[in-house]
């Protein structure tokens, strides 16, 4: 999904993912390339909140990717989080990337990001939450019954991590009246 959010926000750029699931991907899971405007890293991290563990793992990541840099020049690297945006991470994540001194630009993408990019992509968001319509119109809206409905992340993270209030407004997890 992060790999097709990027496609669409880097006009231009060629996106593709590093490596395989448990390749040593020096801290990138996605490499966006433009001849014209360099490389854009990307590296995915789904957990449900910051703890000190986390962060450990984002410093790795980040020493990682500034080794990778020395090899494939990176002008940008950023940070695409299932976590909540509160400024105590913000703080947190910022303090490691200072202590990391990297050679690129750094971006934060939190679960709210990741949600508004959906929003304006709404044929990525279609791909990944078929189960959810999302309303164009008020006369769809009176056609439709809210219901609960399970949703998958990724085929193995479940909805906890996506909560109704982090959805865009126009959209529900609904079903069509008979």
């Amino acid at each position: 999904m992060i790999t097709e959010i990027a496609i669409q926000s880097l006009p231009g750029f060629d996106c593709q993912l590093v490596g395989s699931r448990g390749d040593k991907q020096h801290g990138i899971d996605i490499i966006c390339t433009n001849p014209r405007s360099g490389q854009v890293g990307i590296q995915c991290k789904c957990y449900a909140k910051y703890n000190a563990k986390l962060g450990k793992i984002i410093e790795y990541d980040l020493i990682s990717a500034k080794q990778f840099s020395t090899t494939y020049p990176l002008n940008e690297f950023w940070l695409a989080m299932t976590i909540k945006r509160t400024s105590w991470v913000q703080v947190e994540i910022n303090k490691i990337v200072l202590r990391s001194e990297l050679p690129f630009i750094f971006r934060m993408l939190f679960w709210e990001d990741i949600v508004s990019k959906l929003e304006t992509f709404p044929e990525v968001f279609r791909k990944y939450y078929s189960d959810l319509f999302i309303l164009d119109s008020p006369e769809l809206l009176e056609t439709i019954d809210p219901v609960d409905v399970p949703l998958l992340i990724d085929d193995e993270q479940p909805l906890s991590l996506l909560k109704q209030e982090a959805l865009p407004m126009r959209c529900h997890p609904l079903r069509r009246r008979g």
